[in-house]
């Protein structure tokens, strides 16, 4: 677990570990603290997490300062304000033992704000039905439900990729993993679109917005790093058509979820993906 400031979550994520993964299913429990100036340390240690500095700063960092102190053939990983659903034990990590399943992870959507949360699950359900269509290896090579925060790995194959890429954006290291999964075509990331954990978010539609165009932002660097080009879905013409077609997508949106303030956030929400795009070229690396 990566953690910096985390006080305000820290103690419920921790309990509801605690609570869901047996504790004979567990060697050691590593938590990397990012200078934290809180009691995120001393929340971390009574809950028998053994608590390291980052060796340098951010997530990229944190997540390989950790994973030199794994032991074991299997690791996981969970972020600190991700409140683990209480099926992942018995229906998310026994993905991993899977032929050819090298990571695993289940599902999370926020707690709030509740447009955003009602957006991400009618989304989501979108998803399924989109999913359920495709060959195995279309399904194989799709990044839905690819998150770090509440994920099983085969530790050799982490160690084979060199570990977590380090991100000038400090974003996208879970897609960025997703992508040398399908480059290693005989291996796969399952995900246990059933099974969803809590995402504790701030009661703020403006943060919500800031962290949508910090995700896009990442884009770019995500596939050049990994010296592939865009996909057609991600590019600034493809964000602009989407954004211009988002008050007739709100509507659709709002007879789904009756909340209207999707009127509002939706087009917000594509405007910032846009802006965060567009932005993300400073961190992109050029293809060899």
């Amino acid at each position: 677990m990566w953690t910096k400031n985390g006080e305000s979550t820290l103690e419920v994520v921790l309990t509801q570990i605690d609570r869901v993964i047996p504790r004979k299913a567990v060697n050691k429990k590593i938590m990397i603290d990012d200078h934290s100036t809180d009691s995120t340390r001393l929340i971390g240690l009574n809950h028998g997490w053994i608590v390291f500095d980052n060796e340098g700063n951010g997530i990229s960092d944190a997540a390989n300062t950790a994973f030199k102190h794994v032991e074991t053939s299997i690791f996981c990983s969970f972020e600190q304000d991700l409140l683990l659903s209480s099926k992942w034990f018995n229906e998310v990590y026994p993905l991993i033992f899977k032929e050819n399943v090298v990571i695993a992870s289940g599902m999370r959507f926020p707690n709030r704000p509740s447009a955003v949360r009602k957006i991400k699950l009618a989304g989501h359900n979108d998803m399924i039905t989109y999913l359920s269509k495709l060959s195995k290896e279309s399904l194989r090579i799709t990044t839905h439900g690819k998150t770090l925060d509440n994920t099983v790995y085969r530790t050799n194959f982490v160690k084979s990729v060199g570990g977590f890429d380090y991100m000038e954006s400090n974003c996208g290291q879970d897609s960025s993993m997703s992508l040398k999964v399908v480059e290693n075509k005989k291996y796969l990331w399952a995900v246990n679109y059933n099974v969803i954990s809590v995402h504790l978010k701030s009661n703020s539609y403006m943060h919500e917005l800031k962290c949508q165009r910090w995700y896009a932002g990442a884009f770019r660097e995500i596939f050049t790093l990994n010296k592939l080009p865009l996909p057609p879905e991600i590019n600034t013409k493809a964000f602009m058509y989407r954004f211009v077609k988002s008050p007739s997508k709100s509507i659709s949106l709002l007879k789904r979820t009756k909340d209207p303030f999707v009127l509002y956030y939706y087009p917000a929400f594509c405007l910032v993906q846009l802006i965060g795009l567009i932005e993300g070229k400073r961190y992109e690396h050029k293809l060899q």
